[in-house]
């Protein structure tokens, strides 16, 4: 299954994890929430600014201790997400963004 279709089959919580480490991840995110990430950024990436398909990044990696939340979260295209790989914890949201995603973690917490 191509990653895009992963995404759209439902509306429900998608639970991402990570490849054959299968650390134990904690978090998730929604797809709504993501829709909205990629919306702040006109669905290009967030360090290029290339439009077209886009993968969830993790600002710190799964590797590293890393969640899942949206709040570690980050859209890149695949190219940039490569090259970041798990080296680097470079956060490329505006402050506006990383706002956004203080906000939506407060919503989960309450629920």
């Amino acid at each position: 299954m191509k990653w895009g279709a992963y995404y759209r089959q439902s509306p429900k919580t998608v639970q991402y994890r990570i490849g054959s480490r299968r650390k134990a991840s904690v978090g998730y995110f929604t797809s709504k929430q993501w829709q909205t990430l990629c919306a702040f950024f006109d669905s290009k990436c967030a360090r290029c600014g290339k439009a077209g398909r886009l993968s969830p990044d993790h600002i710190i990696p799964a590797s590293r201790g890393g969640s899942t939340w949206i709040l570690n979260i980050q859209c890149l295209c695949s190219r940039c997400n490569i090259m970041k790989s798990n080296i680097y914890t470079t956060d490329y949201r505006p402050e506006h963004v990383k706002e956004w995603a203080r906000q939506e973690m407060e919503k989960m917490s309450e629920n």
